[in-house]
This record gives structure tokens, C-alpha cells and sequence, in this order.
């Protein structure tokens, strides 16, 4: 009996030290609960609107051409009337100084390359002078031809200097020039990254300076739409911002080729902005016009809740949906890129991307990652 006892026990031990060291057990992840409603045919007014993002006429970067310590920024007046630095949403002229580096490294350079242009000046009318000795000399054959040739050779040696001594001193002019960071036309400061004492380089963004006298509204329409839409034309839109104004534009640029990504062409049009009324970033609702009804009413377009846009995984600009597919008979999410169209009180919509009936998570959205388990619920 004893061997038998031991050789249970053995058994039983090694099973228990495996189930406790061996056995490593995946815990799923439960499915996310979610809402889902079909996307419904939108209500057709007169002509499609589309929503646009309104983005400055022109916005640059502005950072110094060379490494330096950052001496003063623009002083300006703030809200208690005491000086202080520029930053976002000030105003300022074109060629005024936003910033300036400590001048002190180059203007040594400055002095450096000057006397070294006054040394080649000096330098070079002595080979002058020695030149038209040796001339003089080599025509009333008093000079050989090797002496003559050493006196030319000297004279263009000496001008090269010098122009070379000339090009050092225009750098060294210049890299103090440099020294002041300009605006390069009248605009708005949207970012102000500058302190001083900070050591800059030329990588380093110190300002972005928004040009806001117009703007542009950037929209994207689906193929079917692109004939209807010209170079020049002038298109009515309006802003919650400025509620009862309509505003009218121009459209300036319309993509030569698709997204690849979301399969529509990108069309900017450019809007007038007395007075600065029209921001960067802001949604307005653009009207294509009357004539698109007929093509419009071939297919209603898709509308669905503002909760389930959200913006692509892992980027910044676009919009999309998560509808509902299957995989391995259990409900997945997968992500649709859309463009958006008209707003409809809490719901939008759909220029491309979707159709009528499609199945679009409506609660939950912001969660999912594409091809993730879902779980539906009422």
C-alpha cells in the first residue's frame, strides 16, 4: 500500500506544481457594449450643403536662420495696460521685429570679417602698385618675363582675396541681419513658443502668423458631385458664429485626384473676412445651389447621430463611423472614413463613405478600435 500512496501523492503534486507554474490561462477581453442605429435617408432641401472647415488664407512657421540665444521678444500692451511678450491672438504688421538673438558672437564675427576685408584692400593695391612697376619695367625691357609674370600673378591672387575677404563680410552682415525675426506680412500670432535666454535653431518654430483678411472653406464632395462644381464659381455659406449672415465665396482650388483614403476630391473656397469674424478651425455650412437637386434626388443621402462621427484611428483630420460586421459568427466594429455633408439638428449628413440602412454604432463609438468584438444592446 505504501508504494501506491506515494505514487498518488507524486501524481497529485505534479498536477497541482503544473495547474500552478504551467498553465497560463489568455483572459479575453469582453466585448464592448454598444448601440447601433441604421443610417437613415436625409431630408433634401434646396441644393446639398456640406460641412467645411474654415482655415487661414496663408499660415507660415517663423523660426532664425542660426543657432542663438533668444535676447528680447515684442513687447505689447495687455489687458492691464503693462508690457508684455507677444503671444497668441496679438495682431502685428508686416516687417515689424517679433524677436531678436543676442547680436554679441556675431557682431564679432562682423569686425572679424571686416578687417579682414580692409587687410585685403591693403594688400591688393600694394599688388597694384608692384604691377605696374613691373609693367613699366617689362616694356622698357628691364624685367624679365618670370619676374613679370610672378608681379600678375600676385595682382590676381590679391583680388581674389579680396573678394573672398567681401563675400565673408556680406555672410557675417547678414547672419546679424538675421538676428531679427520679422513678420513676413500683416497677421494674427496663433503660436508663440519663444522665452528668452531659450537657445533656438533654425529648427526651432519660435512663431506660426496666420493671414486672416480672407479665409479658405475646405470641404470634400464625391465624384458624382465634381461636374457641378467650377474653378470661379461662387458659393453661398453661413456659420453658427455669425447666425443670419451668409456669407459668399469663391472656389479657388479643387483636388486634381481623389483621397485615396477616403475617396473624395478636397475643394477650397475663399471668403472675404473684414474684421477677422471667420477663425481657423471653425465648421461652417456650405450651400452647392439649386441646380444639384436633380442630382442629388438620384439617391437620398445617409444620415446619422453627431455621437457616432469621431475621427479616424490614429489621425488627426477626417471623419469617420464604426459599423457593425461579422467575423467568426460574433459582431465586430469596422471602421468606414465618411464626408460629411449638411448638419440636421443632432444628426449629419453622409456625402460618401455610407449608405442608406447601413448598421452605425451610435454609442460606444469613441472606444473601439477597428475589427474589435462588440456586443449589441437595446
Amino acid at each position: 500500500m505504501r508504494p501506491s500512496i506515494r505514487a498518488t501523492f507524486v501524481m497529485g503534486f505534479g498536477a497541482t506544481l503544473l495547474a500552478a507554474c504551467g498553465g497560463h490561462e489568455t483572459i479575453e477581453k469582453p466585448p464592448l457594449p454598444v448601440r447601433l442605429q441604421p443610417a437613415e435617408a436625409s431630408p433634401l432641401g434646396g441644393g446639398l450643403r456640406y460641412s467645411a472647415n474654415i482655415a487661414a488664407k496663408e499660415q507660415v512657421s517663423l523660426a532664425f536662420k542660426q543657432t542663438g540665444y533668444v535676447r528680447e521678444i515684442l513687447q505689447v500692451s495687455g489687458v492691464d495696460g503693462r508690457p508684455r511678450d507677444l503671444h497668441e491672438g496679438d495682431h502685428v504688421k508686416k516687417d515689424t521685429v517679433l524677436a531678436r538673438l543676442r547680436e554679441t558672437e556675431f557682431e564679432e564675427t562682423l569686425r572679424q570679417a571686416r578687417s579682414q576685408v580692409v587687410e585685403a584692400e591693403a594688400t591688393l593695391r600694394r599688388a597694384r602698385q608692384d604691377f605696374e612697376r613691373a609693367d613699366a619695367l617689362y616694356k622698357a625691357r628691364s624685367l624679365t618675363e618670370p619676374d613679370y609674370d610672378q608681379a600678375r600673378t600676385q595682382l590676381d591672387v590679391s583680388e581674389a582675396r579680396l573678394e573672398g575677404a567681401q563675400a565673408q563680410y556680406q555672410v557675417a552682415r547678414t547672419s546679424l541681419d538675421d538676428c531679427a525675426l520679422k513678420a513676413p506680412f500683416d497677421g494674427v500670432v496663433t503660436t508663440a513658443a519663444l522665452q528668452v535666454g531659450q537657445l533656438v535653431s533654425p529648427q526651432t518654430a519660435g512663431f506660426v502668423l496666420d493671414d486672416l483678411t480672407s479665409v479658405k472653406a475646405i470641404f470634400g464632395v464625391s465624384d458624382v458631385m465634381l461636374e457641378e462644381l467650377k474653378l470661379g464659381r461662387t458659393l453661398s455659406m453661413s456659420t453658427q458664429s455669425m447666425p443670419g449672415s451668409e456669407l459668399h465665396g469663391r472656389i479657388t482650388r479643387i483636388a486634381p485626384a481623389a483621397d485615396p483614403k477616403s475617396r473624395v476630391f478636397e475643394v477650397e473656397v475663399t471668403i472675404p473676412n473684414p474684421g477677422e469674424r471667420l477663425k481657423p478651425g471653425m465648421i461652417a455650412a456650405l450651400q452647392v445651389g439649386e441646380e444639384a437637386k436633380a442630382l442629388a434626388s438620384r439617391e437620398a443621402l445617409p444620415a446619422v447621430r453627431l455621437s457616432a462621427i469621431v475621427r479616424p484611428p490614429g489621425e488627426t483630420e477626417g471623419y469617420a463611423v464604426f459599423v457593425v460586421g461579422e467575423e467568426g459568427g460574433r459582431p465586430v466594429a469596422r471602421v468606414r472614413k465618411v464626408a460629411l455633408g449638411e448638419a440636421l439638428g443632432n444628426s449629419i449628413a453622409v456625402v460618401s463613405g455610407l449608405k442608406v440602412g447601413e448598421r452605425v454604432i451610435v454609442t460606444g463609438a469613441t472606444l473601439l478600435t477597428d475589427g474589435e468584438p462588440v456586443r449589441i444592446v437595446p
